[in-house]
């Protein structure tokens, strides 16, 4: 979280702001509770920091993660194959539609 707030990004939790002031026991409530987290740039950029992935062992996606420079900060994204197995698992109406219009390309991008 702190890579993208240092790039003057909003953090909220249930459309509550996490981020400023910086709250230690809210930011510790929020990862008890693995409750989603959603960083905004502000304009376009909306990112879900998720703290549980339905089916899947976090520390083998930890494994698989792939690095991202935001800034001067490296931003730890879960890789693809991961994130497509998780919307499956989670079946919801979103993730179905998401997976359904962006077959063709995620089947590009996952080699098949």
């Amino acid at each position: 979280m702190d890579a993208f707030a240092a790039t003057a990004g909003e953090l909220t939790s249930n459309e509550e702001p996490l981020d400023r002031p910086r709250d230690i026991s809210l930011a510790q409530a929020v990862v008890r509770r693995s409750a989603l987290t959603t960083a905004r740039d502000g304009s376009h950029l909306q990112i879900d920091l998720l703290l549980v992935m339905t089916s899947l062992d976090f520390e083998q996606v930890w494994a698989r993660r792939r690095s991202f420079l935001v800034g001067a900060n490296e931003l730890p994204v879960a890789d693809l194959a991961d994130i497509v197995a998780a919307k499956a698992a989670a079946g919801r109406p979103k993730d179905r539609l998401f997976l359904a219009t962006h077959a063709a390309e995620l089947r590009r991008l996952l080699g098949g």
